[in-house]
């Protein structure tokens, strides 16, 4: 694993039904940059930063009830568990609100 991947695998896990806003607290309350989004079976399915949270708030599309889930980069996906290692990226561009 490469330093860089650690610091990557390490950090809160919440859940895909958060929405944008709770998020946004958690990572401020916690202190961190990103955090790990898991779906309900405990697999990490995206790696969500504070910079692409606040893009999303700041669109035109935005609404209080916007979740996690719904949020699409084409980055982030993992087939691991959260906690439990492999890899996972981040892309800035091509946000896309998933309907």
């Amino acid at each position: 694993m490469a330093p860089d991947d650690t610091l990557v695998e390490s950090g809160p896990q919440v859940w895909a039904d958060m929405t944008v806003e709770v998020a946004l607290c958690v990572m401020a309350g916690a202190r961190v940059d990103h955090l790990l989004v898991c779906n309900e079976d405990g697999k990490r399915t995206d790696l969500v930063t504070w910079n692409r949270l606040s893009a999303v708030r700041d669109s035109s599309v935005y609404t209080d009830r916007i979740r996690l889930r719904d949020i699409s980069d084409g980055g982030g996906g993992s087939n691991g568990s959260c906690g439990s290692g492999g890899s996972s990226s981040e892309q800035s561009e091509g946000l896309a609100l998933v309907h």
